[in-house]
């Protein structure tokens, strides 16, 4: 991994330098010069270069003042991880080498050379500053390392309020008060009433009934593939679940089918998250409270909202994939691999969890979802047959691999190609134009997921380390969002799972105040990104677009924030600095058939009580 990022930010500043000094002898010098274009156009380059590396010399010495325990390697590899988006300057010198045309369309023409400069020089600052915060924040938490020992309710989690006989049990935080619950109730009761029912149900869920008639139109031996209309006025599922999520619905009659079909997919979403926040983040959250949370966060979460109201089935989706999550705590690998592929069927977003099962080594988990996944399409294909899947995988899956530029797609290829287009962007109806800039940014961001996977994924973690395969699979499930290129609104729903592992994992971490304050924030913005309505941003917007044409993706950022908030909590857990053992993660293992069970995790040799202050803060204890 340091080789990676050592490479890549070399060449990345390397190639920064020779754009630079390119763009510098273009403007500079006029044409019939050759010699002179290329003079200037290596002083500047060499003049860009020394400037970088200067600037990585300083930086490489600031973070090791701030943290004098880290070593020279380590040092070099975050100096060279601030430069790491430079990378996407390298595809541009071989262009430049080679191919006129390919030059003249990459670099000069004005509004994409500038926007693409911009974009990465925005990430490059961003990482730079992130760096040096982070560099003052580990001094910090170095520093106050016997302060986060007596920090013994962030150590044992401070959720359990049972004892063992004769002592006092602890406080439970999650127990809402009679004030706290009625108020609690009230607000979300009309946010319920309000966006659940009034908005919501008077949709009757029309892109379930398109999908569904679709469907029906399949089973009849028809195409079920408008293919006459724009492309995001078609059909655009595949086949398979076609079959298997609407057609099934043929048996009930129109109403009591959108009835029995709205009603399973909210208790999907509210079983889904009742489960998440009693087995993963605390299994003494009382029933009222896991209610009220459960009707907040259908009531405000734009991505639910969206997925309520137009029948998207993305509460199915969110179940299959927290119940694979469940089974691989459970070490059940066959059982999480066929749920992920059963989640593939609804939506095919998930892919990376994949990827993950491969570098985790989970070869069960990835048999199972072959084994699955083959035979739920062999089924498809026998009874759809295989001319739907001809024209699904000839004349509709390409124009999808192509992406959008949609107002309700929020991944970050759906940014890079607004990143090169006009504000009607957000309105268009069609795939957008060939943008080689913004396909070299999709790359690198894939490349740079790919790279924080490698990073942060252990194979074969340990079984007790229950929190650690939590926040892996989450991040799997979180980075498959961010990079496709067609992420709609409602897709994440799936994104709970997220917030939830980074909630639990947060007040467990054995890391200062600061740390976990900033790790909270960060799971606060993407929150609070995601919930934003995106059909009033844009009409609140509009005004402004001229100048800020980019001001209506606001909400694009809401991924790649989730993203950093759970791999650097993935990576401050598992961080060698930091001492721990195996028990401390066991404690989330309530209610997955952990030793002992809720008792044991309430009531244990080391749970700390107020009866015995001083054996409570032990190093042993807080472990």
């Amino acid at each position: 991994m340091r080789g990676a990022v050592l490479l890549g930010s070399i060449l990345g500043t390397g190639s920064l330098a020779v754009v630079a000094g390119f763009v510098a002898a273009e403007r500079s010098i006029p044409p019939g010069q050759p010699a002179l274009r290329l003079a200037i156009l290596a002083i500047v380059a060499l003049v860009a270069l020394a400037g970088c590396a200067g600037l990585w010399l300083t930086f490489g010495v600031l973070l090791r003042r701030m943290n004098p325990s880290l070593s020279s390697r380590d040092v070099l590899t975050r100096a060279a991880l601030a430069w790491w988006p430079a990378v996407a300057f390298v595809p541009l010198p071989p262009s430049l080498a080679m191919n006129g045309a390919a030059a003249h369309h990459l670099l000069r023409t004005p509004h994409e050379g500038r926007t693409f400069a911009l974009y990465v020089a925005l990430w490059i600052v961003l990482l730079h500053v992130g760096l040096v915060v982070a560099a003052v924040v580990a001094a910090g938490a170095l520093a106050s390392r016997r302060m986060r020992r007596l920090d013994a309710k962030s150590a044992v989690g401070g959720v359990w309020d049972t004892a063992p006989p004769g002592r006092v049990p602890l406080l439970n935080p999650f127990k809402l008060s009679g004030i706290a619950t009625v108020v609690a109730l009230a607000v979300t009761g009309t946010a319920l009433v309000n966006w659940g029912f009034v908005q919501q149900l008077t949709m009757r869920q029309g892109e379930f009934q398109s999908h569904f008639q679709a469907a029906q139109a399949m089973m009849r031996g028809e195409l079920p593939y408008r293919l006459q209309l724009d492309i995001w006025a078609q059909i655009n599922v595949p086949p398979a679940t076609l079959l298997f999520v609407y057609a099934p619905w043929m048996v009930l009659p129109d109403v009591p089918r959108l009835i029995v079909y709205g009603t399973l997919h909210v208790a999907a979403f509210a079983t889904a998250v009742a489960l998440l926040l009693r087995r993963i983040l605390s299994p003494a959250i009382p029933i009222a409270t896991i209610a009220v949370l459960v009707v907040l966060v259908g009531s405000i979460y734009a991505p639910w909202r969206e997925s309520f109201w137009l029948g998207q089935p993305n509460g199915f989706i969110f179940l299959s994939l927290t119940l694979a999550l469940f089974s691989a705590l459970r070490r059940r690998w066959v059982v999480s691999g066929a749920l992920v592929a059963l989640s593939l069927v609804f939506k095919p977003f998930a892919s990376w969890v994949l990827l993950y099962f491969l570098l985790a080594r989970r070869v069960r988990a990835l048999a199972g979802a072959a084994v699955a996944g083959s035979a739920l399409l062999a089924v498809s294909v026998l009874v759809s047959g295989f001319e739907v899947w001809q024209a699904w995988l000839v004349d509709k899956a390409p124009l999808l691999m192509r992406g959008t530029t949609h107002h309700t797609s929020i991944s970050l290829p759906v940014l890079h190609n607004r990143l090169f287009l006009t504000s009607h962007a957000y309105y268009l109806s069609v795939p957008p134009p060939d943008l080689p800039l913004a396909a070299i940014l999709n790359g690198v961001a894939s490349l740079s997921a790919l790279l924080l996977l490698l990073a942060l994924v252990r194979p074969g973690r340990a079984p007790d380390d229950r929190i650690g395969q939590v926040l892996e699979f989450s991040l799997a499930v979180t980075v498959a969002l961010m990079l496709s290129p067609l992420t709609w609104l409602h897709y994440a729903t799936a994104t709970l799972i997220a917030f939830v592992a980074l909630m639990a994992a947060v007040g467990r971490l054995p890391a200062a105040r600061s740390v976990k304050r900033t790790l909270a924030g960060l799971g606060v913005a993407a929150f609070v990104l995601l919930s934003i309505d995106q059909e009033l941003l844009l009409i609140r917007t509009s005004k402004l677009w001229e100048q800020w044409p980019l001001i209506g993706s606001i909400s694009n950022l809401g991924l790649p924030l989730l993203v950093a908030a759970v791999a650097i909590t993935l990576w401050l857990k598992d961080r060698p600095a930091v001492h721990h053992t195996p028990a401390e993660d066991g404690r989330l293992d309530v209610g997955f058939g952990a030793p002992g069970g809720r008792g044991e995790a309430a009531g244990g040799a080391n749970a700390p009580t107020r009866a015995a202050p001083a054996a409570a803060l032990t190093p042993a204890a807080t472990r």
